[in-house]
């Protein structure tokens, strides 16, 4: 139990704020995301919001593409 509290710990949780930086996005566009419940996966502590930097990480690999082409399914 102690081994995964302190990798618990040891992961750096992201403000609104810093994410919004490093995405490029406003904090409205994050918080609009959240009421909708898309984007993100955050985490909620009290009244603080929160990101994980592997959610983030995760986030931004599934946006990956090698084309602005979008293929919809017939």
């Amino acid at each position: 139990l102690f081994y995964y509290l302190l990798m618990f710990i040891m992961k750096k949780l992201l403000s609104e704020r810093e994410v919004a930086e490093l995405l490029g996005l406003s904090m409205r566009t994050l918080q609009e995301h959240r009421f909708r419940g898309v984007g993100l996966r955050f985490i909620k502590l009290g009244r603080a919001v929160r990101y994980s930097l592997e959610d983030v990480e995760a986030y931004v690999a599934e946006r990956r593409r090698v084309s602005t082409h979008v293929v919809t399914a017939s």
